[in-house]
């Protein structure tokens, strides 16, 4: 049997970067020649419970922070050298300094949606596998892209629905599969809420701590507003698609997955204009139609 490093084993197997969770301890005291080195792109929620989850694993030594936002950066140090102390962390505000690093395994990636795959695609690129936010990508075009440089260059990718790793999700898969419901031939999702009301404000000078041009990155320019930045992002189709995009991969799965629904044939859409500045549907009804 030909040899390879624990490092190799880890990033080639099908376990992918999260699912090495599951290993903790599998090695005991692991050799820092055999650590994965990890960075992280974009540090809000969900960037801080990516540094935490990888942070807390022996086999995981983090390397890099990387945020546009000075204030979230600074954050997130002191919260990482509370759980990993004396090693050395380097911070950046653009991502581009991590891809250039060639001792960096992996990233993982919770910006934006508008970022979601110029980040993937050129960290694939650049040698390194990917542990990314949902949702994928903006749109399908862009998911299409970030397979083929995954492809190309032989990466791992995992995206971050961490509901799907749950064992209620398999739980029910396995049932439904199983036929103890029958044939399944309609399906009714639903998730409650929507944008909140953010009025018409009127834009303000980006505060020094925040690069404003690269938080929008490839998304139109517009001046600053607090309200279109960080968490609310989701609410403008410039960065996301609101509450539709934030959960539909999540209430999505299970179907998906369970049925294996083939031969999509139509989509009907229907909502409602949301109030304020926001201009993601209010509330949003869709119809799928697939081959019985």
């Amino acid at each position: 049997m030909k040899h390879q490093s624990r490092r190799t084993f880890l990033k080639k197997t099908s376990l992918g970067l999260a699912s090495i969770a599951i290993l903790p301890g599998l090695y005991g005291k692991v050799a820092a020649s055999d650590r994965l080195r990890v960075a992280h792109i974009g540090l809000g929620g969900m960037g801080n419970s990516h540094m935490k989850w990888f942070a807390n694993l022996p086999e995981v030594e983090v390397v890099a922070l990387c945020d546009v936002d000075e204030k979230h950066l600074g954050d997130t140090l002191k919260s990482l050298q509370a759980i990993q102390s004396g090693g050395k962390v380097d911070t950046y505000g653009d991502f581009r300094q991590i891809l250039d690093r060639q001792d960096i395994d992996a990233v993982t990636c919770a910006t934006p949606d508008h970022w979601h795959a110029q980040i993937a695609s050129l960290a694939f690129q650049s040698g390194k596998d990917v542990y990314g936010e949902k949702p994928l990508s903006y749109d399908v075009r862009e998911g299409q892209m970030m397979l083929k440089h995954q492809n190309k260059n032989d990466r791992i990718f995992q995206l971050g629905t961490q509901i799907h790793a749950g064992d209620n999700y398999h739980r029910v898969v396995e049932l439904i599969q199983s036929g103890a419901i029958g044939k399944v031939h309609t399906v009714r999702l639903w998730k409650t809420g929507g944008p909140p009301d953010l009025g018409t404000p009127k834009p303000q000078a980006p505060p020094k701590t925040l690069n404003w041009d690269m938080w929008l990155g490839p998304a139109p320019f517009t001046d600053y507003y607090p309200e279109r930045c960080h968490f609310n992002y989701r609410y403008f189709m410039d960065y996301s698609g609101g509450q539709f995009a934030d959960f539909w991969c999540h209430i999505a799965d299970v179907v998906f997955w369970a049925i294996q629904p083939k031969g999509l044939k139509t989509i009907q859409a229907r909502g409602k204009a949301p109030a304020g500045i926001v201009d993601t549907p209010a509330s949003l009804e869709v119809d799928y139609a697939f081959d019985a």
